[in-house]
C-alpha cells in the first residue's frame, strides 16, 4: 500500500509593476521572479516526481479605451523556467496571449465582453462571451458561453469537450 501525505512548501517571489497612461491607452507590465518554486517531474524515483528551480515570469499589456464606450485590451504573458532538467512535466517556456473587448451601452448598465485567451505553447485556449445587465446597484444577470479548443495537454485544451453556458443572477446584500 502507498501512502501519500500532501505538503505545502514556501516560495519565495519578488517583482515590480509599472503602468502609465497616454490619453486613452495605458501600458502595463509586470514581472515577478520565483526563487525555489517546486514543479513536477517524470524522475518519481531520484527526486519523488518534485524538482525545485527558479522562474521568471511577465505580463505586457496596452489597453485602448476607443470612442463609443468600448475597451481593447491585449496581453502577453511569458513563464521561463530556469536551469530546467528534462523530466519536467511542463514545457520550460510558457506564452500566453489574451485579446480582450467590451462595450458599455445605456449608460453602463448594459455589458457586452469578448475574451480570447490563446495559450501558443500548447496551442490551446478559450474564448468566452458575455452580457451583463445591471437592473440596479444590487442586482445584475449575465449569460454567456465558454468555449475551450486545443491540446488535451493544455490548461484549457483538457475542457475542450465540456463547453458551457452560463446564466447567473449576482444579488449583492
Amino acid at each position: 500500500m502507498v501512502f501519500i501525505e500532501p505538503e505545502y512548501e514556501h516560495s519565495h517571489l519578488i517583482g515590480g509593476t509599472l503602468s502609465n497612461v497616454f490619453g486613452n491607452i495605458t501600458l502595463r507590465g509586470e514581472t515577478g521572479f520565483s526563487v525555489d518554486r517546486y514543479f513536477l517531474s517524470s524522475d518519481v524515483i531520484n527526486n519523488q516526481g518534485i524538482v525545485k528551480r527558479n522562474e521568471l515570469a511577465y505580463v505586457l499589456g496596452i489597453d485602448w479605451n476607443a470612442p463609443a464606450d468600448i475597451l481593447f485590451s491585449t496581453q502577453l504573458f511569458k513563464n521561463h523556467v530556469l536551469n530546467a532538467p528534462d523530466s519536467l512535466i511542463q514545457e520550460t517556456h510558457d506564452t500566453t496571449l489574451t485579446f480582450l473587448i467590451r462595450r458599455s451601452f445605456s449608460n453602463e448598465t448594459l455589458i457586452s465582453e469578448l475574451l480570447w485567451i490563446s495559450n501558443t505553447t500548447y496551442e490551446d485556449g478559450l474564448v468566452r462571451a458575455n452580457i451583463r445587465y445591471e437592473l440596479n446597484q444590487n442586482v445584475n444577470i449575465k449569460v454567456g458561453a465558454d468555449i475551450f479548443y486545443g491540446n488535451h495537454s493544455g490548461l484549457f485544451g483538457q475542457y475542450k469537450d465540456t463547453d458551457r453556458w452560463l446564466f447567473g443572477i449576482n444579488i449583492a446584500i
